[in-house]
């Protein structure tokens, strides 16, 4: 977890006021900081003040971003927050903030008093657990419409493989509900894990149904992306070569029920191959890339200054010392980024597929002497009479594309 979703998280599971140091904060950590803790009501037993440093005098000044102050009570107006210099932690002061010079102390300090919704204190440790769960079980225990909001609405659960993982998420809990129902008939008793599920999971069929809906429609309007597609292709063609050896079979054991079911799936699967293929794929931009791009070009500059074989000038040293701040903030994006149904490997291979086309060496200009040859070489490709790009045609990075388009 990042560290601002870290501390946004530690902030909405107080049931008393705190105090946190926000030194190193700036931008738009500020601004995340706050939508996350406070773009919603607390569940709190009392109302609370968060209070937090965000400056100093001589000794500690450094630490903090001078603009800091500025940047909170923005990102707090932003959410519908108001200065009030003599608010306190009371129900009439919700949504407010003050901040405040303290000369004795030599510190700086900005104290937000955030909603809140009184909950009774088994209900605020009942909201911790459910920050908690796994996204599988918050898939199998959240309301049909909270999963709809989640699935369609936020970039957790937006590709068709993250989905697809979602919906045998849901199918393996609808399995263990149901051994729970079997082990309840023969009265056994059931674990603590178990029973939580019994208790807790909602609509399990009715979610796997909408899912599976869901995936269909992906398929049907091309919202896959390359390598999804690919895969897709090649399951949908290995599921009519497999549907053809059962329709001879059907056919040599004169089965003509049976037959005919097994032809309208064929048909079935090669129609929806055809559209697939048809279809452009897609991609999907990471999470907060616009700023990783930045970051990885900063990043570059600084080890290209570090690792530089000649003296560098002090002023080019001197840049050394943002270094560790931008290897924190794209470590902080890049966990912040990753969503739900996603594993190490695949994410981390997106990341350095962004990372390396960020950083890839512009491609050299061609002379006048090669673009003419190039330009020679073209017009004779024309005469060969064949399509560029392809000796048989359209190039093809699937098999079944041509055998379904």
């Amino acid at each position: 977890m990042s560290a601002v979703k870290s501390l946004a998280a530690e902030i909405r599971k107080l049931a008393s006021s705190e105090e946190f140091d926000l030194h190193g904060y700036e931008g738009s950590q500020v601004s995340d900081l706050v939508t996350a803790a406070f773009e919603t009501p607390l569940q709190s037993t009392d109302y609370v003040r968060i209070t937090f440093v965000v400056g100093g005098g001589k000794k500690c000044r450094q630490k903090y971003s001078p603009e800091l102050p500025k940047e909170l009570s923005q990102a707090l107006a932003a959410l519908g927050f108001q200065e009030d210099r003599g608010a306190s932690a009371c129900e009439q002061c919700q949504a407010t903030y003050k901040y405040q010079h303290d000369t004795d102390k030599d510190l700086k300090f900005m104290h937000v008093f955030p909603r809140v919704e009184i909950v009774s204190a088994e209900a605020h440790d009942e909201a911790e657990e459910w920050e908690e769960l796994s996204p599988a079980k918050w898939c199998a225990m959240a309301s049909v419409e909270e999963l709809q909001d989640v699935v369609t609405k936020s970039p957790k659960v937006r590709s068709f493989a993250q989905r697809k993982a979602m919906l045998a998420a849901l199918k393996a809990e609808q399995e263990k509900y149901e051994a729970c129902e079997r082990k309840m008939i023969t009265m056994e008793a059931l674990t603590d894990e178990e029973q939580k599920l019994y208790d807790e999971a909602q609509a399990l069929p009715e979610k796997i149904e909408w899912a599976t809906k869901l995936l269909e429609e992906m398929i049907e309007e091309g919202q896959l992306t390359v390598r999804e597609k690919s895969d897709m292709l090649e399951n949908l063609g290995s599921k009519v070569e497999a549907l053809d050896r059962e329709i001879a079979k059907a056919r040599g054991e004169d089965k003509p029920k049976r037959l005919a079911k097994l032809q309208e799936a064929r048909e079935a699967a090669a129609s929806k191959a055809a559209v697939l293929a048809g279809k452009e794929a897609i991609t999907h931009p990471l999470r907060h890339e616009k700023e990783l791009r930045s970051l990885w070009k900063k990043l570059a500059a600084l080890e290209k200054i570090e690792n530089a074989r000649t003296p560098q000038p002090l002023d080019e040293i001197k840049k050394l010392r943002d270094k560790p701040d931008v290897e924190a903030r794209i470590t902080e994006l890049s966990e912040d980024g990753r969503g739900w149904f996603v594993s190490d490997e695949e994410y981390q291979s997106q990341l350095e597929a962004a990372k390396s086309d960020t950083l890839k060496a512009p491609a050299a200009k061609k002379s006048s002497s090669s673009s003419a040859a190039s330009t020679g070489s073209s017009a004779a490709g024309k005469g060969s009479g064949r399509p560029q790009g392809s000796a048989r045609g359209r190039p093809t990075n699937n098999a079944y594309e041509l055998l379904f388009s």
